[in-house]
């Protein structure tokens, strides 16, 4: 199926639909106590770039103007804006690491996740992943959300093609004790796609109300890399194999990854089609989310916020919205169709020579050879020696507290 069978008005719609139907989930869901998210999933980033923009875009404006700043205020503040990426990609190379399956690696960031939300900074997982993304290989931008994430009760936002990672993962956290999530489901293919047992496990979830599942005709943003999300995705095979000896670590479950944002263009401009991509798609699904909203929908999400339409000037101007940006959504679509196309953005090459020169500057000297898997996932394969020598780095480590001072302000 080529570029142009998956994306296309009717699938670009159904996304920004998706993206206004996560922003509604995720607002009543915050009423009962769900204030922030983990997102491990890069191909959910655009619906969730929706999602943030729904409420204040075309939600908040049509309310009076004192209710804007009062009521509207919840609606601004949530899960949807406390939202973290955790990199629960199961990747372990090109051959894979010899007795680490999937499950097992989703396991290590399911205890990465309880480490975070129990405020366990010295859980030994969490030190890895941090020494991983702080110390191993240092590139792109992180945000330091995680410190505000206090509460076993959280959103899990995750696409669904087959059901088999979402299933793992759901397993992981409920071995942990994390047993209050609840979890935004995009179904591929309108759920077609799911394969038993996952499929079962997964609508038992929603029947137990622990799930929402959203219907998507066709994920094409999965699996596409960082021209449409701008987050990028990296693996270290070699330390998952090694970290499972590690005494601290327990029974073997092992991850060594990172997930890192990097949107803005670089000075040198070598990023900058990719740049140009995911300010494209922001932009086509914007327009989208203009065309999809339903009135009606609205009105119920004012009355949910306690609030009303200001008048009927702002009732008419909504009902003008799909008219108005639904003139210039064709040309949108083939604007950004051309532009990917043009410069290869979903092949791997594109992937791996924009991502090479700042994870190799990120090595700091560390020896490595870098490629990048179907999923756009990038592997550093590195060597033995210098491998070894990082585990040792990480156990010394361990020697030391995670805070240096009462405050927790300065790291060790």
């Amino acid at each position: 199926m080529g570029l142009r069978d998956i994306i296309n008005k009717p699938n670009v719609l159904a996304y920004a639909k998706a993206g206004i139907d996560v922003a509604r989930a995720a607002q009543r869901l915050s009423d009962d106590g769900y204030k922030c998210m983990i997102v491990p999933s890069r191909g959910a980033v655009p619906f969730l770039r929706v999602a943030k923009s729904y409420y204040r875009q075309l939600v908040i404006s049509c309310m009076p103007q004192d209710d804007r700043l009062t009521k509207g205020m919840q609606a601004r503040f949530g899960p949807l804006t406390l939202a973290l990426d955790v990199p629960f990609t199961a990747d372990a190379g090109r051959i894979g690491v010899e007795g680490l399956k999937s499950a097992h690696i989703r396991r290590f960031w399911a205890r990465v996740v309880a480490a975070i939300v129990r405020r366990q900074v010295d859980n030994p997982h969490y030190r890895f992943f941090r020494f991983v993304r702080d110390e191993v290989c240092q590139v792109g931008h992180h945000d330091s959300l995680e410190w505000r994430m206090e509460s076993e009760r959280f959103l899990f936002i995750d696409t669904v093609v087959s059901g088999r990672a979402v299933c793992e993962i759901v397993e992981g956290f409920e071995a942990e004790g994390l047993d209050q999530i609840h979890y935004i489901l995009l179904l591929d293919e309108n759920g077609a796609a799911m394969r038993q047992p996952y499929a079962a496990r997964i609508h038992a979830l929603a029947a137990a109300g622990r799930a929402t599942l959203i219907k998507v005709p066709s994920l094409f943003t999965e699996d596409q890399g960082p021209a449409v999300s701008g987050v990028w995705s990296v693996v270290v095979p070699k330390l998952m194999d090694l970290v499972r000896y590690e005494p601290a670590m327990g029974d073997g479950f092992a991850g060594a990854g990172l997930y890192y944002h990097e949107v803005r263009q670089r000075p040198d401009a070598s990023n900058v089609q990719v740049t140009k991509a995911v300010a494209r798609l922001d932009q086509l699904l914007f327009e989208a989310m203009h065309v999809a909203v339903d009135p009606n929908e609205v009105f119920e999400d004012l009355e949910h916020l306690g609030s009303e339409f200001s008048g009927d000037a702002a009732l008419q101007t909504l009902e003008g919205l799909p008219t108005l940006f639904g003139r210039g959504l064709d040309e949108s679509i083939e604007a950004y169709l051309a532009h990917i196309e043009g410069h290869k953005l979903f092949g791997k090459a594109n992937t791996l020579a924009t991502a090479k020169a700042p994870i190799l500057a990120g090595l700091r000297g560390t020896k490595a050879e870098i490629d990048v898997s179907t999923s756009h996932c990038i592997r550093l394969h590195v060597e033995d020696a210098e491998a070894k020598r990082l585990i040792r780095q990480f156990r010394t480590s361990l020697a030391r507290p995670y805070w240096r001072d009462s405050d927790k302000t300065e790291r060790a």
